[in-house]
């Protein structure tokens, strides 16, 4: 069996932007800790090293590696190449995904797919963006490269340049004559776009990039994408009823709606793409004929809305399914949901309850968020979030704060576009600072105890209080209370073990206003 691993090379001695890989870069976040969650997530089955140097100085990113279920090896700063070469020695390598560690944007999944590619009789694949130009020699940072194990060998035969040990692919798609290269074309809107920079070398690629990481790649952190199907929702006479307002796609409400529904095939469309990103995809089911969804595909969850928490029947209907099922209770008050629990139960329980005000948008007043706290009290055998259909982001990030595990939000790409429930919805950059910031919350919560954080440990040594001379003390005098006062740093005594110094003997002068520290005493 062809034994494939990626191989992350990565050091803090750039000279161009020095500790870029321990930097924080996104919500704490270094871009090393970015680089391999994301390709842990994907390239599950892919055994994944981490190639640093024996510098000390890379000890940090050691720590780094630790935190994942990786492989770490250390060897010569300067050989890079031999990090590659020992790694696939030491555990039976023959093909290596080679990812440089300074590209916050990298596209594990478009390598991947590059890996479908590699041949057994290829030494190197790489995309291209022009003839024979290997990605690598361009700035973009999306990809990495596949070689074969024994090609990076052959190279410390072929030559001893500097060059080639630093770069470790180099000396084989310049020489592809002596070796099979492949050569796979990128998208084609990337084409002969030289001008495109995204790999990691000054502080202004770090904060510009930043910035074009919150609003764009962050949006990964979205858990959950939901859909909703209203097939057989209204009588006959409400689909006839003329809706010609400014809302309106038809003449009539039935027109209007058959305008904006989706079919099954469309449902699954969307479907297979948020599974192509990691997303979980949930199904909002109005009537019990909207099961045909079953048909192409089982959602990972279903959703009940708010007006449906007293259709019972359609609420056996999606238990009977065992899918996991999300209660929205907008509309409702403790003994709806009680009944609804009752019937879902009766199949399972995996069930989660949104508190939620089915007002578009919601007034701040009418929300009561300490609905959320009153549910976790009375379902705690449930998940409990908040459905929000008010205005801005304040809302959900305050449902979090007080216990809220789920977050509904709508997103449009327009507040201003046909429809109610745009207003409560939000844009694009909205739902990406919703959760920037909903992230930011959750890491800020901690612990449910009151401790003295390391990182504080410096401030308190530079302005925290030790005792001092309030007077000038020559050597050898007795030291009484009356001689203290507490001045900044905090590396000398307390004032709560000013004990330890009382009665101490001088060994020294001591100027007025200084710290008496204990080796100044006996």
């Amino acid at each position: 069996m062809n034994k494939t691993a990626i191989i992350i090379q990565a050091r803090t001695g750039s000279k161009r932007l020095p500790n870029k890989m321990v930097m924080p870069f996104f919500q704490d976040k270094t871009v090393l800790d970015i680089l391999i969650s994301r390709i842990l997530k994907s390239a599950k089955q892919i055994p994944v090293f981490l190639a640093t140097t024996t510098n000390p100085n890379d000890d940090i990113l050691v720590e780094i590696g630790k935190k994942y279920p990786i492989q770490i090896y250390r060897g010569s700063e300067e050989n890079v190449l031999s990090r590659f070469t020992d790694i696939s020695n030491t555990h039976n390598l023959q093909t290596i995904i080679r990812v440089c560690a300074d590209n916050p944007f990298f596209d594990i999944k478009g390598t991947l797919e590059l890996l479908k590619h590699h041949h057994k009789e290829s030494d190197y694949t790489s995309y291209y963006l022009s003839p024979n130009k290997p990605s690598i020699l361009t700035h973009l940072g999306f990809w990495g490269e596949i070689i074969q194990a024994p090609a990076l060998q052959s190279i410390k035969e072929h030559t001893s340049n500097k060059l080639y040990k630093e770069h470790v692919t180099n000396y084989i798609y310049t020489h592809q004559k002596k070796y099979q290269c492949r050569f796979v074309a990128a998208p084609t809107q990337l084409f002969h776009r030289s001008d495109i920079r995204l790999t990691l070398d000054t502080k202004e690629d770090f904060e510009l990039y930043q910035d074009v990481y919150d609003k764009l790649l962050s949006k990964e952190e979205y858990d959950i994408i939901k859909l909703r199907d209203l097939n057989e929702e209204l009588s006959n006479s409400a689909m006839l009823k003329s809706y010609t307002g400014f809302n309106s796609f038809g003449k009539t409400y039935g027109e209007h709606r058959e305008f904006l529904e989706l079919s099954d095939e469309e449902h699954f469309e969307i479907y297979k793409y948020a599974k192509s990103k990691d997303l979980e995809f949930v199904e909002t089911l109005c009537a019990t004929a909207c099961l045909s969804l079953f048909k192409y595909f089982t959602p990972d969850k279903l959703k009940v809305a708010s007006r449906d928490l007293t259709n019972l029947p359609l609420l056996s209907a999606m238990a009977e399914t065992k899918v996991p099922i999300i209660l929205s209770t907008g509309m409702g008050g403790q003994k709806e949901l009680d009944d609804a629990l009752d019937i879902i139960t009766r199949y399972h329980s995996d069930i989660s309850i949104l508190h939620c005000l089915s007002q578009y948008p919601s007034e701040y007043k009418n929300i009561n968020l300490n609905t959320i706290k009153y549910l976790k009290n009375e379902y705690p055998e449930f998940k409990i979030g908040y459905s929000d259909h008010s205005i801005g982001i304040m809302t959900p990030i305050a449902a979090v704060a007080i216990g809220a595990e789920i977050i509904e939000k709508h997103i449009t790409l327009d507040r201003n576009m046909k429809g109610t429930d745009h207003k409560g919805s939000l844009g694009v950059d909205g739902i990406s600072r919703m959760v920037r910031d909903i992230r930011n919350l959750e890491s800020s919560l901690g612990e449910n105890k009151m401790f003295i954080d390391d990182c504080v440990i410096e401030s308190r040594i530079k302005l925290e209080r030790s005792i001092a001379s309030n007077r000038i003390i020559k050597k050898n005098e007795v030291l009484t209370e009356s001689d203290f006062h507490l001045l900044s740093p905090g590396d000398g005594t307390t004032w709560k073990n000013k004990t330890t110094l009382i009665g101490k003997t001088t060994l020294v002068d001591i100027a007025k206003d200084e710290i008496i520290y204990k080796n100044l005493v006996k």
